[in-house]
Order: structure tokens, then C-alpha cells, then sequence
């Protein structure tokens, strides 16, 4: 047998000089392992400090809600008013636009105050008509239930209680005075800084910087002029339609209902079901039989739906990009939060936390979540089947 043939069969085989011994690999897996523990212990401790700094925040916030709630409010007025107020001060002095652009806000508040207190005052007038009306329907509607020991009688205010109950909300008109003059004041001087506030912005923040705060202040100040704008036509358009539809069909203090659905649209999802309820119900008390009452029930149900979720969505577009569910949350979540105000100020609150978290790189997830779907590139209406072109096959297994 040759040597060619020996060295074939029987030598060893040269080791491979590029070859990693084992006990170098195991070390620098032990090493990855231990840098990737090391990493993920700060950000879980970073989420923990995070979430444990929103609760303490929400509770201090919660706690000085009668200084909070004015400044919350007055900067949303500061924001809708900016716009009035830059163009005044084209044409006048600064002091005398300002002095204007105050004018038309206390002259708003003094006009809703009033047609709160006429609106309590034309319903005082028909108290004892349907005070007795509600006895009636009681009186038969015990006598129908009263085979089931079912008593409803008792459960029901009296009109004059009910009456007791609105002279004690009126008598804390002290107190909403009072909240609004500081109201008024605050937004005095939100309407002194505003006009100066973006370039505080840009020469107090750092050059990386202030840009992306710019435009997150721009988006907000956009986001909620055109959801105060749209949500203002609508709530109108719902308002004068109740209004219409209720006068055609002869139910009392139509115009008061059609001022309520106005203000109650501003509540998006559930303020329109609370509108339909009172005129219901004093329909059912006004007419004599069920008809009339299930024609108004038909007829307000039909106007809420069709403007609600028909109009308004296409006309707000894209500049609300919120979760529907997220919108219901909100809503229920800053009632319980801020009462009365927080129901009203619910949208543009989630609004804002969502343009803030959008330009916070560790929050925006957070923004991508409480949206609409649109950072998706799809719609979100329509879920994407099995059969999308834009999908990868899946790798065949073998």
C-alpha cells in the first residue's frame, strides 16, 4: 500500500485553525445572557417607577381638582379663542384684542346662564299639570301591579320635591361665580402668553428639541379646534332637528329639549342617549296612549343615529384618530375623574395624552394603542383576510 494511501485511511484529520473551541462559545452565550438580564431588570424597574408616578400624579390631580379643573378648562378656551385672537391683533393693540376676545366669552357664559334659568323657569310654570298627571299614570299603573305587591307610588318625587331639589342647586350660584372668576382670570393670562408661547419654546428648549415640541403643541392646538368646531355643527344641527321634530309633534318645551340634546352631544356616545330620555318620557305624561309617544321615541332615535354616527365621524376625518372603545373609556373614566366637566372635556383630554405620547419615543406605543388603527397603514374597519396580495406566504414546513 502506497504512503498516499496510508496517509488516507489512517492519518487524523488537521484541525481547523478558524474553529471555536466550546468553552470560548459557552462564555460568550453566558455573556449575552447576562447583559440581556442586566438590560431588562432597568426597564422593568423604569415601567414600575412609571406607572407608580401616573397613580400618584391622577391622585394629586384628583385631590386639587377646584384649582385643576379651572386651568384645565381655561386652556382649552385659551386654544379655540388663539385663533380669534391673532386675527384681532392684526387690526387693534394687543390690550383692546384681548379685551375683545374676553368680551366674547363672559357675553357666551351670561348667554348659557340664561337660557339654563329660563329653561328651569318655563318648566316651573307646568309643574302642577304634570304633577297631577304623574299621579294619575302611578295611581293606575299601582292598581295594574298590585296583584305582584308591586307599589311604584312611593318610589316616585313629588313635582314640588323635584322643585325643592332645583332651588338648592340654584342657591350655589355663589360658588359658580366664584369658580367662574378665576376661570376668567386664568384665561386672561393664558390669552397674554399664548400669543408668545411658541417662542418660548424655541429658544428655552434645546435645538433637537423644540421642533418636535412645536409641532406637538401645533397638532394639539389643530386636533382640538376640529374636534370643537365639528362636535359644535353637530351638536347644533341635532339641536335645531329635536327642536323641529318635537314642535311638529306638539310635545311641550321643545326648545328647552333641543337646547339639551345641543349640549348633551357634546358627551360623545352616551350624551345623546340621555338627551332622548326626558322628552320621552313627558311625552308619555302629555299624550294619552302609547302612539304619539313611540312615534317621538322613533323620531329622536333616528336623528341621534344618523348625525351621530353618520355625519359627525366623516366630518371629524382623520384629525381624531381615537379608538371607539377608547372614546367610551375616556368618557367614563374622566366622569368618575373630574364629575359633570370631566364628561364634557373626556375627548379632548384622551386627545391630548394621545399627541403628548406621540412624540415621547417610550410612549409612543401607548399612542399606537389608544388609536384608531391608522399608524397601521389599513383600515381598521375592514380586517385583513387570508387572501391580501400585501402578506408573505408562509414558509412551506418540512
Amino acid at each position: 500500500m502506497s504512503s498516499e494511501a496510508r496517509d488516507a485511511k489512517g492519518s487524523p484529520a488537521a484541525p481547523n485553525e478558524d474553529a471555536v473551541p466550546l468553552s470560548d462559545a459557552s462564555a460568550g452565550l453566558a455573556a449575552v445572557a447576562s447583559a440581556a438580564r442586566q438590560e431588562a431588570v432597568p426597564t422593568a424597574s423604569s415601567g414600575a417607577l412609571f406607572v407608580i408616578a401616573l397613580i400618584l400624579i391622577l391622585a394629586v390631580l384628583r385631590t386639587l381638582s377646584t384649582v385643576v379643573l379651572p386651568l384645565v378648562l381655561a386652556f382649552f378656551v385659551a386654544v379655540l379663542v388663539a385663533p380669534l385672537l391673532d386675527k384681532l391683533r392684526k387690526r387693534i393693540p394687543d390690550a383692546a384684542a384681548i379685551g375683545v376676545a374676553l368680551t366674547l366669552i363672559v357675553a357666551a357664559i351670561l348667554t348659557f346662564a340664561w337660557a339654563v334659568t329660563s329653561a328651569i323657569g318655563v318648566l316651573t310654570r307646568r309643574s302642577d299639570f304634570y304633577g297631577d298627571r304623574l299621579r294619575e299614570l302611578t295611581v293606575d299603573l299601582d292598581h295594574r301591579l298590585e296583584p305582584f305587591g308591586i307599589s311604584v307610588s312611593t318610589s316616585i318625587a313629588e313635582p314640588g320635591q323635584l322643585l325643592a331639589m332645583v332651588g338648592a342647586g340654584l342657591q350655589s350660584a355663589a360658588t359658580a361665580l366664584a369658580f367662574l372668576g378665576f376661570l376668567l382670570f386664568v384665561i386672561w393670562l393664558l390669552l397674554l402668553e399664548i400669543s408668545i408661547f411658541q417662542r418660548k419654546l424655541r429658544l428655552g428648549l434645546p435645538p433637537d428639541v423644540a421642533p418636535k415640541a412645536m409641532l406637538a403643541f401645533e397638532n394639539l392646538s389643530r386636533g382640538i379646534r376640529v374636534y370643537f368646531a365639528v362636535y359644535t355643527f353637530v351638536s347644533a344641527l341635532t339641536g335645531v332637528c329635536t327642536w323641529l321634530f318635537l314642535t311638529l309633534m306638539g310635545v311641550d318645551f321643545a326648545l328647552v329639549w333641543g337646547g339639551l340634546a345641543f349640549l348633551l352631544n357634546y358627551i360623545p356616545n352616551i350624551g345623546s342617549v340621555v338627551a332622548v330620555i326626558p322628552p320621552i318620557v313627558l311625552a308619555f305624561l302629555q299624550f294619552d296612549g302609547v302612539t304619539k309617544p313611540l312615534v317621538v321615541l322613533f323620531g329622536l332615535g333616528i336623528i341621534q343615529n344618523v348625525i351621530g354616527s353618520y355625519l359627525a365621524p366623516r366630518m371629524l376625518g382623520k384629525s381624531i384618530s381615537l379608538s371607539p372603545l377608547v372614546v367610551l373609556l375616556s368618557v367614563l373614566f374622566w366622569g368618575w375623574y373630574w364629575g359633570g366637566i370631566g364628561l364634557f372635556l373626556a375627548v379632548p383630554l384622551t386627545l391630548t395624552l394621545r399627541i403628548l405620547f406621540e412624540h415621547i419615543e417610550r410612549l409612543r406605543f401607548v399612542a399606537v394603542l389608544i388609536g384608531d388603527g391608522r399608524e397601521l397603514g389599513e383600515d381598521p374597519s375592514t380586517p385583513t383576510s387570508v387572501d391580501d396580495p400585501n402578506l408573505e406566504p408562509a414558509a412551506p414546513q418540512h
